[in-house]
């Protein structure tokens, strides 16, 4: 069987977010973990205030487009 991306975990700043697709449902500690690898390898370039979590990318899709507007 192969993996599929099945949950989206969005990172939003103040200006900027980024979706990033994901396997599993993760625990605080598993994000805590993320943002410090992506803050110390600056993968992006934004400070995130909200993180959301979701198996529906339409969801997704919809929060992230009344959150940038």
């Amino acid at each position: 069987m192969r993996n599929t991306f099945n949950y989206w975990l969005v990172l939003l700043g103040d200006f900027d977010y980024h979706i990033l697709p994901i396997l599993f449902v993760p625990s605080q500690s598993h994000v805590d973990a993320l943002l410090e690898t992506i803050y110390e390898n600056n993968l992006i370039n934004f400070q995130v205030k909200k993180v959301m979590f979701s198996d529906n990318f339409e969801s997704i899709k919809e929060v992230t487009m009344k959150y940038v507007n």
